[in-house]
């Protein structure tokens, strides 16, 4: 994180893989910030990849004052009433909720520790080893579900001269019901989720997509360390308005949205 003045760079921070709220208020106030505008954050993917966007771009920031409900999205200011709210929460709580089975850490370090084995000594059908494939691999065995994580398809580019790109259609299918699995370590990661789930299905009902099976319902899998026995209890109102924004698309196609929970115990 940087903060200009000008051209001038006057102060900068690491802060890491996370946007941490209590070092980014801790940075403006030791520098006296009072414009965020002047407070850039460099992001990197690779070596050769790096990106700079306004911090306020960044942030996911949610305040009630006065009777009202203001939310910071992509640097602009939103503002909903109660009834807004009343409707969001009443959407929300009327998608289905499934528990189903937690994923134990130690379990899955114990997977990994011997996969690694097997990759080192090349015994090893492949050599994925995160936890949502491990997660996933374990429904597919002990549940029943096709098995879809790594299985991308090649999506052609709406430019003529473009490159063609993957798209991996979800982590899960059973039932006629295709399922994209989340082990979130932010809500953005849930967004990201759920954004993905949107694109598949729009691809699906574009027959650019193809399924083995008439879809039924669309679901998100989400693996969270916390117990919750309603999904606004994630509170976050960017994930909860993209998530009421999935659940219309897939309604509008006729199809049923559901939601699976389980317990991340570290």
């Amino acid at each position: 994180m940087i903060f200009k003045q000008g051209r001038k760079e006057v102060a900068k921070l690491d802060i890491g893989n996370s946007l941490d709220i209590v070092k980014i208020s801790n940075f403006l106030k030791e520098n006296k910030i009072n414009n965020l505008d002047d407070v850039k954050v460099k992001l990197k993917r690779e070596e050769t990849s790096r990106l700079t966007k306004d911090l306020k771009e960044l942030l996911d920031f949610y305040t009630e004052y006065e009777g009202y409900n203001y939310f910071l999205k992509n640097g602009k200011w939103f503002k909903f009433n109660q009834t807004f709210m009343d409707y969001l929460k009443r959407s929300l709580v009327g998608i289905e909720m499934v528990r189903s089975d937690d994923l134990i850490e130690k379990e899955y370090l114990d997977w990994k520790s011997q996969k690694e084995k097997e990759i080192a000594d090349d015994t090893g059908s492949d050599k994925l080893k995160y936890r949502e494939y491990y997660f996933n691999k374990k429904m597919s065995d002990v549940n029943g579900y096709e098995l879809l994580d790594r299985q991308l398809e090649i999506i052609r580019s709406l430019d003529p001269d473009g490159k063609k790109y993957k798209i991996e259609v979800a982590d899960l299918l059973k039932d006629e019901e295709i399922i994209s699995v989340k082990i979130p370590s932010t809500t953005q990661d849930l967004i990201y989720n759920i954004e993905q789930s949107k694109s598949s299905l729009e691809l699906i009902k574009q027959n650019i997509i193809s399924l083995h099976c008439e879809l039924k319902a669309v679901a998100l899998w989400i693996v969270y360390e916390k117990s919750i026995s309603s999904i606004i209890e994630i509170n976050s109102i960017q994930f909860l308005l993209a998530l009421d924004s999935w659940k219309k698309r897939v309604e509008f196609f006729g199809l049923k949205p559901r939601i699976y929970i389980s317990r991340h115990i570290k």
